[in-house]
């Protein structure tokens, strides 16, 4: 019997309201040829009641035992037998054409490892938060060399999504993935599959990514009781951890893993000083800054030399109107003499 070209993996615990959305909205995707494979860390609520309601496309593959989140993604990388392999977050939905549209620019497109949607964010609820987002920003379809992937991944802090993301199987080479990986496997995965091919995305948003505060990114990056979605100190830590086990893995194969490196320590220096200014309480509060300060430095340690740190430590010694004001003349365009100073200075 011919494998299918798609294995759709679902990796749950605990959340069979979520995961009929799911399976429903794959119920009734367009492209037909696909198969999924619900993997269940060990569920206690009707998850299993929820798959078998489909019809046979939709097997239940269940561990007898809590193994943990990274553990159980892991596992749905090697679920099925498809050419062709999507991780579907189980809180998550597709829109109908998602699959036809990502698979046909898969098998057109030969050299391309893996096929980003562009997504609409939604509530608990899948109420609309935000109407599109886009990895790549693109107005149109497009295809990026592995390189330039790589670049805007290190130097903007990328990260795909898992849900929107198909992959040719050939080119995710799951045995250099381990549990840390899985922790942030949507950059792992993609930065792997630039070492195979292009990268391919759809600017057509085809699917909907829920954020809410049930979610393991509630630790990265899911942030207010709206569930909009905010950058923390973990997300930063996870995406420069991830970017340095890469580069270490594979550096030897870039001709630039340098300038990768700088570039994503540039991000992360950028990322946690913004962060650092957005927690400052009401109050001039130095020691308390410092401490965060610290805090950053321990993720990225470039932050000990960078000015941002002393931008931060300024704006933590004064109250919100002279904060105002440091900010206004950090804005402040420069004269023609100063300007011409700065030249001279040069």
């Amino acid at each position: 019997m011919r494998a299918p070209l798609v294995t759709v993996a679902i990796p749950t615990r605990n959340r069979a309201r979520m995961l009929r959305d799911a399976l429903e909205s794959l119920a009734t995707q367009t492209f037909p040829d696909f198969e999924v494979v619900v993997c269940d860390n060990a569920s206690d609520d009707e998850t299993p009641d929820v798959v078998r309601s489909f019809d046979r496309r939709f097997r239940l593959d269940r561990s007898p035992a809590d193994i943990g989140f990274a553990a159980n993604h892991l596992r749905a990388l090697d679920a099925g037998s498809g050419p062709y392999l999507t991780i579907l977050q189980d809180d998550d939905v597709l829109a109908p054409r998602s699959l036809e549209r990502r698979v046909a620019l898969l098998d057109r497109e030969r050299d391309v490892a893996m096929v980003h949607s562009a997504f609409t964010v939604g509530d608990i609820d899948l109420e609309p938060i935000e109407k599109v987002a886009s990895w790549d920003g693109s107005a149109v379809d497009v295809i990026r060399a592995p390189d330039e992937f790589r670049w805007r991944t290190f130097a903007d802090g990328r990260r795909s999504h898992l849900s929107m993301s198909l992959y040719r199987r050939a080119a995710l080479d799951t045995r250099t993935l381990d549990l840390f990986d899985a922790e942030v496997l949507e950059l792992a995965a993609s930065l792997r599959c630039s070492l195979y091919g292009r990268i391919g995305f759809i600017a057509e948003p085809l699917g909907t990514v829920r954020y809410h505060i049930g979610q393991n990114a509630v630790n990265s990056g899911v942030a207010d009781a709206r569930a909009a979605f905010a950058r923390t100190f973990a997300q930063v830590k996870l995406f420069r951890d991830e970017t340095r086990r890469f580069l270490m893995l594979f550096g030897r194969e870039l001709p630039n893993a340098r300038e990768l490196d700088r570039a994503a320590a540039k991000w992360a220096r950028f990322e946690l000083a913004r962060q650092c200014l957005a927690a400052l309480p009401p109050r001039p509060a130095p020691i308390a800054t410092a401490a965060k300060l610290r805090d950053s430095a321990r993720i990225e340690p470039s932050m000990r030399r960078d000015v941002r740190s002393a931008w931060v430590l300024l704006n933590g010694t004064v109250g919100p109107r002279q904060r105002a004001t440091l900010a206004r003349l950090a804005r402040r365009p420069q004269t023609n003499e100063e300007q011409e100073g700065r030249t001279r200075a040069r």
